[in-house]
């Protein structure tokens, strides 16, 4: 039996991926982020499209939430702004520990890469202010802080 179950999700983007090692109990998730931003969804947005693709799984059966022990997200800016980052918005609204990263992340071993700290965010009551002010915050990082990168770097 194979140690890993690889999910066929697109919503991650070409470079994405998801995958529950059976081993460890984590739920891995590489994926390009930015600040406030994790391919272009907010943190609840990610956190209810994981839950749709572990309760309806393509080719083996479901994973429940109970199974797994620690998400770990791949993804550059995952941990940054702390209580309404989309690390902690996941721990939150999958109730679960989520390893996360406060700025660049690149793959061990990976040549010219960044030093990889990580954060642990645990599981915390939903809060309607905090919501609110990472959806503010998601929608001002892709609507106005990325397109003008985009035009800066041309």
């Amino acid at each position: 039996m194979n140690d890993y179950i690889s999910f066929d999700v697109n919503f991650l983007g070409k470079d994405g991926s998801m995958e529950y090692n059976r081993y460890l109990k984590t739920l891995e998730i590489t994926m390009h982020g930015a600040p406030f931003n994790a391919n272009h969804m907010s943190g609840i947005t990610l956190a209810k499209k994981i839950q749709q693709v572990l309760h309806n799984p393509v080719g083996h059966s479901p994973i429940h939430l109970d199974e797994i022990n620690e998400i770990r997200l791949y993804c550059c800016w995952g941990a940054f702004g702390g209580a309404v980052s989309i690390a902690n918005l996941l721990a939150t609204y999958l109730n679960k520990t989520v390893r996360a990263y406060d700025s660049r992340y690149c793959p061990p071993g990976a040549a010219g890469g960044y030093d990889n700290k990580y954060k642990i965010f645990l599981p915390k009551p939903k809060n309607f202010i905090r919501k609110n002010t990472h959806r503010i915050l998601h929608f001002t990082s892709n609507s106005v802080i990325l397109p003008i990168c985009r035009v800066t770097r041309r």
